[in-house]
């Protein structure tokens, strides 16, 4: 027993003899030897601190480890991309497809689209061997012609709408991995919305080219809504003169005139709230048609105007709906 003591306490005395006499300098180094053995402790201390510091930061952070799992349903997919979001990642068996494979679109258009008033007949009806005997500003004059342009501006939006859905259905989606509906949800509301603004800007664009393609070729109406001709007296010659609207008119007054006027030889746009009227009137050159050719009533939310498309265009079919 006395000895193992004895033992111990001379291994106790080299151990503390090691670390007091602890040099890390070599002999022929500039510093005396107790501001080497100085040093020393004070680098030991340092980096023991350094290292304790180390190995409690790596304690305390989260070890991650990667588990897989095979197959997953639907249901373990969502719960575990919605636990870790940041770590989580799922191969896709096939890493593309067609969008038609999870969009269903039904296209609903305008119910004037499929009403009776872009049918052959009722555009006829609207049109006899006399129509052009009426005034400019008269409903009766344009009627058949802007249900032409009804007609055909409901088969050009059907026709973009559907080639852009067919264009849209094959266009292929790819993803080496697999979506959270998050994800998935955002993404495709995205897609949705600007397919829908592409489609939008297409007829845009369209109407835009037609109708500038009128602007500049400066065509002729038939019913004279845009310009007109004059035969030069005494001679075989005829003179161009543009159509000019009133503008800013009050229709309850009918005596009342405005001094606004717009000249479709410099724009297509011009427009005038679109009337029946008791008769016809002569079209006085570079004078404003008159609203005073005994007006009977106002057609609501119809326009009539230079082109019958831009007419068109800015009516809203009003009359035709039951408001009651």
């Amino acid at each position: 027993m006395t000895t193992e003591v004895s033992t111990r306490i001379r291994y106790r005395l080299l151990f503390i003899h090691f670390i007091r006499n602890w040099n890390l300098y070599d002999d022929d180094d500039e510093l005396n030897l107790s501001d080497q053995l100085l040093s020393t402790r004070v680098f030991m201390v340092t980096l023991s601190l350094a290292l304790f510091l180390i190995l409690s930061f790596t304690a305390v952070i989260p070890q991650t480890r990667a588990i897989t799992v095979d197959s997953p349903s639907v249901s373990d997919f969502e719960n575990i991309a919605n636990r870790y979001p940041d770590a989580f990642t799922c191969r896709c068996s096939q890493i593309s497809f067609p969008y038609k494979e999870f969009f269903s679109f039904n296209p609903q258009f305008h119910q004037v689209c499929s009403s009776n008033l872009i049918s052959e007949e009722w555009v006829s009806s609207l049109f006899n061997v006399t129509t052009s005997n009426y005034y400019p500003l008269d409903f009766r004059l344009t009627a058949s012609a802007q249900f032409q342009v009804l007609s055909a501006l409901c088969r050009i939006v059907r026709n973009i709408v559907y080639d852009a859905l067919n264009e849209f259905s094959t266009t292929i989606f790819v993803s080496p991995r697999a979506l959270s509906r998050t994800v998935f949800d955002t993404y495709t509301d995205t897609l949705v919305d600007q397919f829908n603004k592409t489609t939008l800007e297409n007829f845009r664009i369209l109407n835009g080219f037609i109708s500038s393609i009128i602007d500049e070729s400066h065509f002729i109406s038939a019913l004279r809504t845009n310009f007109y001709t004059r035969s030069v007296p005494g001679s075989d010659n005829y003179t161009t003169f543009s159509a000019v609207y009133p503008q800013k008119v009050n229709l309850t007054q009918s005596s009342f005139t405005s001094s606004e006027t717009c000249r479709c030889d410099q724009t297509s746009n011009c427009i005038y709230p679109a009337g029946i009227y008791n008769q016809s009137k002569a079209i006085i050159p570079n004078e404003a048609f008159s609203n005073d050719a005994s007006l009977l009533f106002v057609v609501p939310g119809f326009q009539v105007g230079c082109v019958p498309q831009n007419a068109l265009l800015q009516s809203t079919l009003e009359c035709f709906y039951n408001q009651s």
